[in-house]
């Protein structure tokens, strides 16, 4: 996958992440029409968006690191 399209990907997972958060915790299933249901749609969404967001962080990480260690072989 490109760096584009990663970026893009870490970016749109960041957003769900935060949407899940906010009808998760801060605002409650509690306050929609079926909270059971609600709640799992908000896991649903949240889980898988986490991990991306994790994903995305760790691979920007290492990315950094790789390209500083090569930056340092060649001084």
């Amino acid at each position: 996958m490109s760096k584009k399209a990663e970026k893009w990907l870490l970016i749109v997972a960041v957003v769900l992440t935060v949407l899940g958060v906010v009808g998760l915790y801060l605002v409650g299933p509690e306050q929609f029409p079926n909270p059971e249901q609600s709640e799992y749609i908000l896991q649903l969404i949240l889980y898988p968006s986490a991990l991306i967001v994790i994903r995305g962080i760790w691979k920007q990480t290492l990315e950094n690191k790789i390209s500083s260690k090569k930056k340092g072989e060649i001084l």
